[in-house]
């Protein structure tokens, strides 16, 4: 598994790097979005993990600017503080998880090691985000339904619900 880590605070970035290694990751980073752009567009990554707020280019929009040059990954996304409007992009840009950097280290590797451990028909969901039938569920109609507005929360409901994602997809359009 190859993890691209973009974080512009060198320390955080050092310590994700370290962790994920522990875990037996091959781990590239970088620090800003451009930086991140320029790789993403030579090279194939299994995951993406980026800081929410960085100075020149957000983290959201280095995922706006991959998935508007059709590159699609698969993202965890890192954020100081949770927000309405980190919710709404990580449900409409399809991330697969989002945490605060206050969370201790152990819910990295734990999303990580989810994301790993996902069958086959969700990660084709996660990467092919836009053609997906969970992607027509609208935020509004999604947030009050799961507590994390992401992927991993939909498939993780899923699961709960003893549901596949096309029939929790069916269900939530059908009676929206």
């Amino acid at each position: 598994m190859r993890v691209l880590i973009i974080e512009d605070e060198q320390a955080i970035r050092e310590n994700l790097v370290d962790l994920l290694k522990s875990e037996s990751i091959e781990v590239l980073e970088v620090s800003n979005g451009m930086e991140a752009f320029n790789v993403l567009k030579q090279e194939k990554f299994d995951l993406v993990i980026t800081d929410y707020h960085m100075p020149k280019m957000t983290g959201l929009d280095l995922i706006r600017l991959c998935r508007e040059e059709g590159i699609s990954v698969p993202v965890i996304c890192l954020t100081g503080k949770d927000s309405i409007e980190l919710r709404r992009f990580a449900w409409e840009l399809g991330f697969y998880d989002y945490i605060e950097k206050s969370a201790n280290t152990e819910e990295v590797v734990e999303s990580v090691t989810s994301f790993i451990k996902m069958n086959p028909e969700r990660l084709k969901v996660l990467i092919e985000t836009q053609n997906s039938p969970v992607a027509r569920i609208p935020f509004a109609l999604i947030a009050p339904k799961i507590h994390k507005t992401t992927y991993r929360g939909f498939f993780e409901w899923c699961d709960l619900e003893n549901k596949s994602l096309n029939e929790m997809a069916s269900s939530l359009l059908s009676n929206h």
